[in-house]
Formats: structure tokens, sequence, C-alpha cells
């Protein structure tokens, strides 16, 4: 949940150092779940914090903005923790291909 570090809350999928899906969570410690308002610039830094964090196959990061800076709030591991909005479907599918990748 929130943390008081920021305005707005959003967890990340992540699956093979790949953003499969992003979707916000709070906005001003309420809850406010929406695939919508993902800036490019967010990306950018989820991407840049991918190949530094060592992390299992499939887990989550989930990100405060604060006066248009991003902060990292926590990873966790993929299968404790809720998906709010993300995209279900699309997570689903990563992790089956990652594994057929890994099984062949």
């Amino acid at each position: 949940g929130s943390r008081g570090l920021g305005d707005v809350y959003k967890r990340q999928v992540i699956v093979n150092k790949i953003v499969v899906s992003v979707c916000r969570y709070a906005v001003d410690h309420q809850t406010s779940v929406s695939q919508e308002d993902v800036p490019d610039k967010l990306l950018l830094f989820i991407k840049s914090h991918c190949n530094i964090i060592s992390a299992p196959m499939a887990w989550v990061m989930d990100i405060a903005e604060c006066q248009d800076h991003f902060f990292v709030l926590e990873c966790n591991i993929f299968n404790a923790s809720n998906f709010y909005d993300c995209d279900r479907k699309g997570i689903v599918s990563a992790v089956e291909t990652s594994l057929q990748c890994k099984c062949n």
C-alpha cells in the first residue's frame, strides 16, 4: 500500500527484465486503480532499474511519483502481489513464453 512518499503510486509487473504491465493503484493515499497515465519517462525509469535489480523471473516493482520524480518503493515476488488493473492475460502470456524458453 501507500507509504507516504509520493502522490501517485504505480505497480509494474516484470518478466525477464521486460515491463509487461503497469497500472496506478493509488493517488494521494486513496485507492485509484487504472492502466491509464503511464508516461514514457516512467517506462524509461522502470527499464533502467530492471537492469540493476537482481530478481526472479517474474516480479513486481512499486513506484511512487512525487513532484515529477520517481522513486522505487519496493520490489516483491510475483506470486504474493496484487495485480490491481495490470493486464493479467499479458502477464500470463509473458510467463508462459518465458517458461517455454527455459524448457527448450
